[in-house]
């Protein structure tokens, strides 16, 4: 999914694509109430969890 999420990025310069690892940033593991990863979250507010494909994310980001 990492790897999804950047491609996309490179591909459209309006998106942005920013990899943590939760283990390092208890903060925003608290902030986001993250109970499983992999997770995505769009502009700060809608939360996605679990693994997706490229065209799944695409979905998404089209919604």
């Amino acid at each position: 999914m990492v790897a999804a999420c950047q491609q996309i990025a490179i591909l459209n310069p309006c998106i942005e694509a920013e990899m943590i690892d939760a283990a390092l940033y208890e903060d925003l593991v608290a902030k986001y109430d993250i109970k499983r990863v992999p997770m995505m979250i769009f502009n700060d507010r809608e939360i996605h969890m679990g693994n997706k494909t490229l065209d799944e994310i695409v979905g998404l980001l089209k919604k």
